[in-house]
């Protein structure tokens, strides 16, 4: 026998909840809107992630540019923003700001540079370190 009531009225037959039922119910509704919401945050920061990426390999091929150019790296890439290689300096979107600037560091006894995103989110949200491109010197980025 179910917990269910049967309640008959004049025009209409109408069944009704118990308490335990509804509260069964929204339990079970509340926890569906709390995962759903969980993998909805995953998948906007992976995009991020993504995105970061994009970032970085766009700049490196800015930076590849200017070395046909000029024969070395630019000091900074406020430098290389300034030569018109790039418009603006992106900003990460994990961080919500300009990491890549710290980032970028350019050795011109070796004629090598380093760029990474300086994002403490990174480890969090992107499930590892922060992003890393090294230019060998031989036209390799790794």
């Amino acid at each position: 026998m179910s917990s269910t009531k049967h309640i008959e009225t004049k025009d209409e037959l109408r069944f009704a909840f118990s308490s335990v039922e509804m509260l069964t119910i929204l339990f079970v509704v509340l926890m569906l809107c709390i995962a759903s919401k969980d993998v909805c945050r995953l998948s906007a920061d992976g995009g991020d992630c993504a995105l970061c990426d994009q970032n970085l390999r766009s700049l490196v091929g800015s930076l590849e540019r200017y070395h046909a150019d000029y024969r070395n790296y630019p000091s900074s890439l406020e430098e290389l923003r300034k030569a018109g290689y790039i418009k603006f300096i992106p900003r990460c979107p994990t961080a919500g700001h300009n990491t890549y600037s710290a980032g970028y560091y350019y050795n011109p006894s070796c004629d090598r540079f380093i760029l990474y995103c300086i994002d403490s989110e990174h480890s969090t949200v992107c499930y590892g370190p922060n992003r890393l491109f090294v230019c060998l010197g031989t036209g390799n980025i790794q």
